[in-house]
């Protein structure tokens, strides 16, 4: 009998191999991007800035190089869910429809527990960490006279006044796997929550002079390094955005600083919002796509948004207590890029965020630039990135 049982299991195990790739199934709770034949992302095991977690899909390998942890696809669902591997086995199995006679209720309990027991942590980590990061942005400057007002003149996306978000912090350190890289002045906006809590800091590090944003590489590795980076206070920021003017009965909510500076220069009735991400401005997409001509197997980001993680939002309601220079919004114009290595899946994210919009109750529309183009690019006549 317990033969028997471990045969089944086997199988049911090599099915499971077979019809998933260790990234889909990492992917499911772990943002990972490409790098070579590996991708990598932040190790869900333990709390890091920098990606050491790495999937192998052609070796079946998932490794951290900050923990120590490994193992395949099953022990890494075992692991993040704290389940048994038996009881992964036959998880994965029915999610694949692959045959197990076995229900799978009690582990949702066990799933719960584990998700809470990490929240917490989480939690604990982060309130000294939004201590720093408050901290940190009082130090900030003024713009005016500094590289970030070059920068934003450079990018011809000066608005003239302050804004009392977006500030300059005078050489400040870059730091990377423990080292720091380098100091750089940096364009610093604080990022906040519907309710206007604190959600943490957007960074772009710019060049000595202004004239751009800063060529950050690793000595070491010869790595090329992000130039924008973005410092949490919460666990989950999901929701945040860059508030560059107070509310206004209609709003231009753009993925990014520039693009939003951009508008505000020509539409000055409006209000603005920078996203800071096409995730966070499109939300968490419902159910799947259409499928992709180019990419056999794969589908587009679906157009309908899951209204209950609905990623970045206007306050409403009690929530407007807390912004009282501000009015309630009532209509919403999505100011799209057009410059995305993947337009058609862009899209479908800008489409997404329309829908969620619509869906909330605010008139919407998405604005789109020329083809290759961002907004920032049509005011300047040319791409600089």
């Amino acid at each position: 009998m317990i033969d028997d049982i471990k045969h089944t299991l086997s199988d049911m195990a090599d099915a499971i191999k077979a019809r998933y790739r260790p990234s889909e199934v990492v992917g499911s709770f772990v943002k990972l991007k490409r790098s070579g034949v590996e991708q990598s992302g932040l190790c869900p095991f333990h709390m890091e800035k920098s990606p050491s977690f790495t999937v192998n899909d052609r070796k079946g390998i998932i490794h951290c190089f900050g923990c120590g942890w490994s193992g395949d696809l099953i022990a890494f669902y075992a692991e993040v869910r704290g389940i048994r591997m038996v009881e992964a086995i036959r998880a994965l199995a029915s999610d694949a429809g692959i045959d197990d006679p076995i229900a799978r209720d009690r582990l949702a309990a066990q799933a719960r527990a584990r998700r809470d027991k990490m929240d917490a942590e989480r939690a604990v980590a982060k309130q000294s960490e939004a201590q720093k990061l408050r901290t940190v942005f009082a130090q900030r400057v003024g713009i005016t006279g500094t590289p970030v007002e070059e920068y934003l003149r450079h990018r011809r996306c000066w608005p003239g006044v302050e804004i009392p978000t977006i500030g300059c912090l005078l050489e400040y350190p870059y730091w990377h796997d423990g080292r720091v890289i380098g100091r750089f002045p940096v364009m610093v906006a604080v990022m906040l929550m519907p309710d206007r809590s604190f959600a943490g800091l957007h960074m772009t590090y710019l060049r000595a002079d202004g004239k751009g944003k800063a060529e950050i590489i690793d000595p070491e590795s010869g790595e090329v390094l992000p130039a924008k980076k973005v410092r949490t206070a919460i666990p989950y920021i999901s929701g945040c955005g860059i508030y560059l003017t107070p509310l206004r009965g209609h709003m231009g909510v753009a993925e990014g600083i520039e693009n939003a500076l951009t508008w505000m220069i020509r539409r000055p009735d409006w209000g603005f919002v920078a996203a800071y991400s096409l995730d966070n401005l499109s939300g968490v997409g419902l159910g799947e796509g259409k499928r992709r001509r180019d990419v056999p197997k794969r589908r587009y980001p679906s157009k309908e948004p899951a209204m209950s993680q609905p990623g970045y939002r206007p306050p409403w309601g009690e929530e407007m207590l807390s912004w009282r220079e501000g009015v309630p919004v009532t209509s919403i114009s999505v100011l799209a890029d057009n410059d995305s290595k993947d337009p058609v899946a862009a899209k479908c994210l800008f489409e997404r965020a329309r829908r969620k919009f619509s869906n909330i109750g605010y008139r919407s529309r998405i604005i789109y630039p020329p083809v290759g183009k961002d907004w920032n690019d049509v005011v300047r006549g040319e791409t600089d990135e």
